[in-house]
């Protein structure tokens, strides 16, 4: 399954975190898709004085992991609302193509979006797209580690584009045993960073 998630970005708030004449209209704009570049301001955004530069090159990786839990699918099915019982009851779940309850396929990528906002690039990050292919479900008590590494950095528009993947290991099976993680996630992010690259 792929899924594209792209966020509007609207002048009131990114003139909030930037400044009112830092920021042009046309980075409101939010992309058709990633493998196409978005539209760019028509020249370089003025930034204000004093801001710690951001030092970022192409090959950069930052990686979080985290154990996922019942009680974590059972916190994200109600702040999200979503109830489907392959994650919540063990009972439709055993019917079901997996046997077993599943952890959400979009609370497994919030860990990337932790990866991108605590570590690489680092707080203030917003997002402007993130595609999903998501490729193995994680079981409850399965330790997912989501990583994010840069593949391209457009430093006059503050945008830095990363490719991220989750894996993931279920204690006890033959993977970890042999200390291999199965891939869970792939794809591809697209930031604005709240300074100057250099």
């Amino acid at each position: 399954m792929n899924i594209l998630i792209r966020s509007r970005l609207y002048p009131s708030r990114l003139c909030m975190l930037f400044g009112r004449s830092s920021v042009p209209r046309s980075l409101c704009t939010s992309s058709s898709s990633l493998s196409s570049s978005p539209p760019l301001p028509s020249s370089p955004l003025s930034l204000p004085s004093g801001e710690t530069p951001i030092r970022l090159k192409v090959g950069d990786s930052a990686h979080k992991t985290k154990i996922f839990t019942h009680d974590d699918v059972l916190a994200f099915s109600r702040v999200s609302t979503d109830t489907n019982p392959l994650h919540l009851d063990p009972s439709f779940a055993s019917q079901a193509q997996y046997g077993v309850p599943v952890v959400h396929g979009l609370l497994t990528a919030s860990l990337l979006s932790a990866v991108v906002g605590t570590s690489l690039p680092g707080a203030g990050t917003i997002y402007l797209s993130q595609t999903l292919k998501f490729k193995s479900p994680v079981l409850v008590g399965d330790s997912v580690t989501a990583t994010v590494t840069v593949k391209a950095i457009r430093k006059e528009h503050r945008i830095v584009v990363m490719r991220t993947h989750c894996t993931a290991r279920t204690p006890g099976d033959k993977n970890h045993q042999n200390h291999q993680d199965r891939v869970v996630i792939e794809g591809e992010a697209m930031v604005l960073v709240p300074g100057p690259l250099q």
